[in-house]
């Protein structure tokens, strides 16, 4: 079950809890808070373990991308050495490597930085859901305190 979930969840439960009239105010019960808290804790090392993956992911795209162009280049520097003693289909795809290369390394910037921005995008999320969870939790609390 995902983070999002548990959270829309809790939220149905509190809007289904009971209220108090004339405040505002919602009864729920202490262990289903707690059983929720509980639930998100236990998914956030997951939620924040597919952010890294995707990263990682990008990253060995990038690795393959440079790797790939290298040995292009190599091919190309041994199949142009046996077809001319001229320097130019040497040049040819020399040049050609290098756009490769430039290429994969804007490609593979671009998904870092989209990965980076996604988990950014997930955390800042799954903290204000928190935030957002925690103070009904400690006003829930302080209401059954009174």
């Amino acid at each position: 079950m995902d983070i999002l979930k548990i959270l829309e969840e809790l939220e149905d439960k509190i809007i289904d809890s009971p209220k108090i009239p004339l405040t505002g105010k919602v009864l729920m019960d202490e262990e289903q808070l707690l059983m929720y808290i509980d639930k998100i804790r236990s998914i956030l090392p997951d939620e924040i373990s597919k952010a890294k993956g995707v990263l990682e992911s990008r990253e060995n795209l990038l690795a393959k991308a440079k790797i790939e162009a290298e040995e292009i280049l190599e091919r190309a520097k041994q199949q142009g050495e046996k077809w001319l003693s001229e320097s130019e289909m040497l040049k040819i795809a020399e040049e050609r490597a290098r756009e490769i290369i430039a290429k994969a390394n804007s490609t593979a910037l671009e998904l870092k930085q989209g990965a980076r921005q996604y988990a950014v995008e997930v955390l800042e999320k799954l903290a204000f859901n928190l935030n957002a969870a925690l103070q009904e939790v400690t006003k829930g609390l302080e209401e059954l305190k009174k």
